[in-house]
């Protein structure tokens, strides 16, 4: 041997542990990076969260405060009739119960 391969080794094994550390740099960088998008996140949704919970806080109020008043709120039954006035009425379509329904098996 000329020491050609104990140099060209060395070379690589060099190589290959500047490699490493590269990739080690590198997969550092983006767990770093990951962690501040979570953060970043996880703040996002402590707010949403907080903003829910005040809602919710919000509509048990107005429960209550409608219940005390024994469910009867100003103006609620005609409000309802004007709605149920200017809906469509709902038309209920036959089952056709033969054989060429699908459901007919589970209906027996």
């Amino acid at each position: 041997m000329t020491g050609k391969y104990g140099k060209l080794r060395r070379q690589n094994e060099y190589e290959a542990w500047e490699s490493h550390l590269r990739d080690r740099e590198e997969k550092d960088a983006l767990i770093a990076k990951q962690l501040e998008e979570r953060q970043a996140l996880q703040k996002s949704i402590l707010n949403v969260r907080a903003e829910r919970s005040a809602e919710l806080n919000e509509l048990n109020a107005e429960i209550a405060a409608y219940l005390m008043m024994d469910g009867k709120a100003p103006n609620a039954q005609k409000a309802f009739k004007d709605t149920a006035k200017e809906r469509p009425a709902r038309t209920h379509r036959k089952r056709n119960n033969t054989r060429d329904d699908p459901g007919y098996d589970l209906e027996r």
